[in-house]
């Protein structure tokens, strides 16, 4: 039975990218559409994105996480309730409370940095809430028995809890990278432009779900779109399947090092 799940699942996977490769290769029937388009400068916008609200959300919700589930004493299932009730709220909401709050009170200006600290708002919740059942489902067993042995509970958390979950965790944060690089509603108040440079934190940026946006909301290229379209689901199969490899290496060389 094992190995039929284990051939289903490999013929998933084999099936998947070549529907994938077909829609990503169809449209480039002119050599020089990125170049035109400027499909690459919105690629680069869109990974940079994705790996900044990653960040951003990531450091909030793994301290939020790891303080709701070992330090917090009182209020848990408020803290929880809010959080999950958070997770709810529409992208366009928020991103009317990024331009509102960075853009005109902070003086941010719209721009990537923007973006990226709305974008990282969005995904918190998820990513809170999915740590939290991570966590939680580490055997007690083992943080008793630090706990007996005198092991200060931030030492547990960086050589226990953290390597026990690093599988998790790096899915977690992927599929909300993923997550935050295909929003739309967010980057069109926030920072997101059609034409422009892209590089700089703290200017406007090209982005393929606004790309995306334009192209079909003004009519203007059907074709582009779909080309677009198909970049987003590329680049976000690339995400999934490639940052398992990268993160177990920089994991392993920093607890190999220390």
């Amino acid at each position: 039975m094992g190995k039929i799940i284990k051939t289903l699942s490999y013929f998933s996977l084999t099936l998947l990218i070549i529907i994938v490769s077909i829609l990503f290769i169809y449209p480039f029937y002119r050599a020089d559409f990125i170049l035109e388009n400027k499909i690459f400068s919105a690629m680069v916008g869109t990974f940079e994105i994705g790996v900044f609200s990653m960040i951003f959300g990531g450091i909030l919700a793994i301290a939020a996480a790891v303080y709701n589930v070992f330090y917090c004493k009182k209020g848990k299932k408020i803290l929880s309730a809010v959080i999950r009730c958070s997770a709810g709220i529409p992208s366009i909401i928020l991103g009317l409370f990024g331009y509102h709050f960075f853009v005109i009170k902070m003086g941010l200006g719209r721009c990537m940095l923007t973006s990226s600290l709305t974008l990282g708002i969005m995904i918190f919740p998820y990513i809170e809430i999915e740590l939290e059942k991570c966590f939680n489902e580490v055997s007690r067993d083992l943080i008793d028995m630090s706990e007996s042995l005198g092991v200060s509970r931030e030492y547990m958390l960086v050589k226990l809890i953290f390597p026990v979950c690093r599988v998790e965790i790096l899915n977690i944060l992927t599929l909300a990278s993923g997550f935050a690089m295909g929003a739309t509603a967010p980057i069109i108040l926030t920072g997101a432009i059609m034409y422009g440079k892209t590089g700089d934190i703290m200017k406007p940026f090209m982005a393929l779900p606004y790309h995306i946006y334009i192209l079909t909301s003004e009519g203007i290229s059907v074709e582009g779109a779909f080309t677009a379209s198909s970049i987003l689901l590329v680049m976000v199969l690339f995400l999934n399947l490639g940052a398992k490899r990268v993160f177990n290496s920089v994991f392993n060389f920093f607890y190999n090092k220390n």
